[in-house]
């Protein structure tokens, strides 16, 4: 094996260990934003129950649930598409529409990073209303979830451009 074929198959399996933890972090965020949200309702409907912490604490869980799915959604090509044309094309030009597609999300979440990074730094000297945590806590979301959907992005170029993926179909 080549030097080249090694180090595919060393990114691959960190790429595979990285995604299971995507997978049971979104999913372990998702039902501790759901538990809060019960919380909610049963604080609105009970008078003895006053539970001013769980407007904050949903935000922040639903944030991170966005997080680490956002980049799941690169990679299972589960987000928001036009499939219309996508499903029409095939070979060269099916190929060049996704080098495309990927090339415009990987800009898009660069230039939102860079954005979400002067947001992150901004929050830094500020605390939640209920919780009195430093907002970063929550401003850091954006960043991280543009920062990895920017570095799936680039993955999925490199699969596209070499021939391992270039449709939907191929990757389910």
């Amino acid at each position: 094996m080549s030097f080249m074929e090694n180090f595919m198959q060393i990114l691959t399996k960190i790429k595979e260990v990285i995604d299971k933890a995507f997978l049971v972090l979104t999913t372990v965020f998702f039902s501790i934003t759901s538990v809060c949200v019960l919380v909610q309702i049963v604080a609105r409907y009970i008078p003895a129950i006053s539970a001013p912490w769980t407007d904050e604490m949903t935000r922040m869980f639903f944030l991170y649930t966005v997080m680490f799915g956002a980049p799941m959604a690169i990679k299972y090509h589960e987000y928001a598409a036009i499939d219309l044309i996508p499903d029409k094309m095939h070979g060269k030009g099916s190929t060049i529409l996704f080098l495309f597609i990927y090339l415009v999300v990987m800009v898009v979440s660069g230039v939102a990073a860079v954005m979400s990074l002067t947001l992150f730094q901004a929050s830094l000297t500020n605390l939640s209303t209920a919780l009195r945590i430093n907002m970063g806590f929550f401003n850091i979301a954006p960043l991280v979830t543009f920062s990895l959907t920017f570095m799936y992005s680039i993955v999925e170029i490199v699969l596209v451009a070499t021939g391992r993926q270039t449709t939907k179909k191929e990757v389910l």
